[in-house]
């Protein structure tokens, strides 16, 4: 989903999430922000602190604690991705009860890659999933990469993966049969005027005032919400 800043993009979210709310599904949702662009894998160890429900007063054994009870929950072993998983959400791992992984990094980013993806497709045969990262235009290298191995495994899994970007990202896969790109344009003269007509409740605005608003907004609907208010 592509589009400008404020054109809309998480607002047609937010309507799929309420459109499934009544269906049984899995919702991981994921966002990235600036000023973790360059952080390996943050929209996923953010989404997980969230998932596990770490609270600032949890001693660093609860949150471990946390992590080996949503593991158990999957076909994997604890001794494989307790240590794969603590590095990712800087929880240190007590040697009398993990033994290290003794792989080199790159080893252990492709294995982390793998558990993910495992774990997304062992949901899905559960029931659909709904996989949402937003604004991919300030996503890290890392969950770029990750994405390029889960999108492989799509078709063949009860999964939706809807990714958010303004224009300038370039995805780094190639065109697939099942991806679809959807382009948000700026609104029509008369989809502005609607929108101003709703949010006024109907009362007429000054046609020297509405004018303003239209060509200060250029079209983008979050800004025709905030000027008209």
């Amino acid at each position: 989903l592509t589009g400008d800043a404020g054109i809309g993009k998480s607002r047609l979210v937010y309507m799929l999430k309420q459109h499934v709310a009544n269906q049984p599904h899995t919702c991981w949702e994921c966002r990235s922000l600036l000023y973790f662009e360059n952080t390996a894998l943050f929209p996923l160890t953010d989404l997980f602190q969230r998932l596990l429900q770490f609270q600032g007063e949890d001693t660093p054994d609860e949150k471990l604690g946390k992590l080996e009870h949503a593991l158990s929950q999957y076909r994997l072993s604890l001794e494989a991705s307790v240590p794969l998983f603590a590095p990712l959400l800087s929880l240190s791992i007590p040697e009398s009860r993990y033994a290290p992984l003794n792989v080199t990094p790159q080893r252990q980013r492709q294995k982390t890659f793998e558990t993910l993806v495992a774990i997304l497709l062992e949901l899905a045969e559960r029931q659909p999933v709904l996989f949402i990262i937003e604004d991919l235009h300030w996503t890290d290298p890392t969950t770029l990469e990750l994405l390029n191995l889960l999108i492989d495994q799509t078709p063949t899994a009860s999964m939706l993966v809807l990714l958010t970007c303004r224009p300038t990202f370039q995805p780094s896969w190639s065109h697939r049969s099942y991806l679809t790109e959807m382009t948000i344009n700026r609104l029509s003269h008369t989809q502005m005027e609607q929108i101003v007509t709703r949010l006024t409740d109907g009362k007429r605005l000054p046609q020297e005032v509405l004018q303003q608003i239209i060509d200060k907004t250029d079209g983008v609907p979050s800004f025709i919400e905030e000027i008209t208010k």
